[in-house]
């Protein structure tokens, strides 16, 4: 049966479309009327745009694989610098033209002085010893760092308070400013464009960093163009810290650091290594892209670069200084190790120190791997000692081991343990010492059982030694820390601060 088209109109031009079945459509939709051929745009322009899109698409899709395969980074640099309206012009790294023995000149010649006025006396605390005190509150960089001496287990430990430690203008603390401070010592004019560096989301290293570059900047117009960055790369955070940033990355992100995430693949890749990754730039990683093609200078992890070795030969002196007025016999020097970057360099400083004065080497220094093991954080010294002119033999420190019959191994970094903060409270309540739950916690839970032991343990680096302890800082971040504890239901919520 056909379909008869009806008319309502006898003009004889249109007279043969009656009756037709299959009139031809040009015939009936005529393909001049101006809201066909509109239509016909419409539809040609969405087609082109979903064909733009889909194309673009696939060729984001193979630059990221072909950046995932070839471990590079500069594309997603790239991305995260258009982010922040920054041109597309590259940098170029500056480590190689920091001169830190000129820039640590001023501050060498201001320290002597400082030193010239300063007794030992007046650096220590002994709890037994009524006639000796020392100042409660923080000291700025170039004053020493207070001593206080504690008595555990009946036998007397040197405490050097590098906590109470503090860099003017950035606030830097502890072991950091030691290792942050010829950084800090570099004019606003003079500081590179961006400081770029890796490592964990809680870092006290990250921190410190993001607290030296926000000082620079305070000197700087908030609109100008010439504001020092601090990029900042680290492993995909967990979805709580993403959501809820909280300790070291809350204060660094605050400070204007600018976080850039990787997977775990691409981050192993590229700064991973035998010994951790390496003190130079990895080959990967392009510098940031900066206005003018500015320079930027590569950090390490922890801060392990030569630029530390300022702060380091001041803890060197400080400490050879106090034992030849107030030491007798041989002294271990007990330092929280994460790069090693504290313990080798003091090590170095300090066989120089003593070879310039012709003394006897009865200052060792101990390191307690806070991060891995004893093999990898000889590894790791043994990398800093050869970068920075050593022959990884004398300069390397010792290493203590965890007792047999106490605790067999290591902890696993920044794992919560019962064991850990048993000896937090334990150092708190008994013996009036703050300690961290990442570095100087676990540190002590391995020194306790030598001290029960007395000397005992003959092959033991403490035996027959006066023990100082470094205390490296890192208290800003026990609140974070305790946290973690609660989330594991091991401690109340009135014990997080």
């Amino acid at each position: 049966m056909a379909y008869v088209r009806i008319r309502t109109s006898s003009s004889s031009k249109n007279s043969h479309h009656v009756n037709n079945p299959h009139p031809h459509p040009h015939h009936h939709y005529n393909s001049k009327n101006p809201r066909r051929k509109s239509y016909q745009i419409h539809k040609c322009i969405i087609i082109t745009v979903l064909l733009i899109m889909t194309i673009g698409t696939l060729l984001s899709r193979t630059a990221d694989a072909w950046v995932m395969t070839n471990h590079r980074t500069p594309y997603r640099i790239a991305i995260a610098a258009a982010a922040t309206k920054h041109s597309y012009s590259f940098g170029s790294w500056c480590n190689t033209m920091m001169d830190w023995d000129e820039i640590a000149k001023p501050y060498e010649s201001v320290r002597a002085e400082v030193l010239l006025q300063k007794s030992s006396k007046e650096l220590i605390k002994d709890h037994n010893c009524a006639n000796l005190i020392v100042p409660k509150k923080a000291v700025a960089s170039p004053y020493p760092s207070p001593m206080e001496a504690i008595l555990v287990h009946n036998r007397r430990v040197l405490v050097k308070r590098d906590d109470l430690l503090r860099l003017p203008g950035s606030n830097a603390s502890g072991n950091k400013a030691r290792k942050m401070l010829a950084l800090s010592l570099i004019s606003t004019d003079e500081f590179p464009d961006a400081v770029v560096s890796f490592g964990g989301p809680q870092s006290n290293a990250m921190v410190s960093l993001a607290a030296i570059v926000a000082a620079k900047n305070a000197d700087i117009d908030p609109s100008s163009d010439e504001r020092k960055r601090f990029i900042y790369y680290t492993k995909k955070l967990p979805r709580y810290l993403r959501k809820q940033p909280n300790g070291n990355l809350l204060r660094a992100k605050s400070l204007g650091m600018e976080l850039i995430e990787m997977s775990h693949d691409e981050y192993r890749n590229i700064f991973g290594g035998p010994s951790g990754g390496s003190s130079q730039p990895p080959a990967d990683l392009d510098p940031p892209i900066l206005t003018n093609g500015g320079k930027s200078l590569w950090v390490p992890q922890g801060g392990a670069f030569e630029a530390a070795v300022l702060g380091i030969r001041s803890l060197a002196q400080e400490i050879v200084m106090f034992w030849e007025e107030d030491g007798e016999g041989a002294l271990a020097v007990v330092v929280p190790s994460g790069t090693g970057t504290t313990a080798v360099l003091l090590q170095k400083e300090i066989n120089h120190i003593l070879n310039d004065k012709c003394l006897l080497p009865q200052i060792r220094v101990v390191a307690v791997p806070c991060v891995g093991d004893d093999e990898y954080l000889l590894r790791q010294m043994k990398s800093l000692d050869k970068v920075t002119g050593g022959n990884m033999k004398e300069n390397i420190p010792d290493i203590l081991r965890p007792l047999i019959g106490a605790q067999r191994k290591y902890f696993t970094f920044g794992e919560p343990h019962a064991v850990i903060l048993d000896t937090y409270r334990n150092m708190k309540d008994r013996y009036g010492l703050h300690l961290d739950l990442i570095y100087g916690s676990p540190v002590w839970s391995i020194i306790l059982p030598y001290l029960e032991m007395g000397d005992k343990i003959i092959d033991c680096p403490l035996s027959g030694k006066q023990i100082m302890y470094l205390h490296c800082g890192g208290l800003e971040g026990i609140s974070s820390q305790l946290t973690r504890y609660k989330h594991k239901k091991m401690i109340m919520d009135d014990e997080v601060q």
